[in-house]
């Protein structure tokens, strides 16, 4: 009897110890920017271009969102991509507050400016070097739009 309480005692002692590390965030794994790249090269797509088209990639956003969130803050450099994001470009346009940037399904982005803007100069340039994304929050520091 002693026996199996000694046991059960060195059991709980085992699985309590292993109970108290620190863990890591799992957030902290999380990478926004991926999938948000064009594929070009034969060896990423699987395959060797016969043309120089768009080929498949960047359908996703670094936007900060929840799941099955109605806001999905998110920015738009290019109108023409899945996501409306491409990391390769360099000027934004605005942010989608509803994910994808297709103004076909009538998501307008909005750009925060000061002053006057020609209307075929609304977009801004901005660098990498300045922009980071985390699991909900994305950050942008844009150049004066000109």
């Amino acid at each position: 009897m002693k026996q199996n309480q000694y046991l059960f005692l060195l059991f709980a002692l085992i699985v309590l110890t292993g109970c108290g590390g620190t863990q890591k965030k799992l957030t902290e794994y999380v990478n926004p920017f991926l999938g948000t790249a064009t594929l070009w090269e034969p060896e990423d797509l699987g395959y060797t271009r016969k043309i120089k088209s768009r080929t498949w990639g960047a359908e996703t956003y670094p936007g900060a969102t929840l799941p099955n969130a109605m806001v999905q803050l998110s920015p738009v450099t290019q109108f023409r991509s899945g996501a409306g994001y491409q990391y390769e470009d360099t000027v934004i346009y605005g942010f989608s507050h509803t994910a994808k940037g297709h103004w076909n399904l009538l998501h307008v982005p909005m750009l925060p400016v000061v002053g006057t803007i020609a209307p075929g100069n609304y977009c801004s340039g901005f660098s990498h070097e300045k922009e980071s994304a985390h699991p909900g929050i994305t950050k942008f520091i844009w150049n004066a739009i000109k």
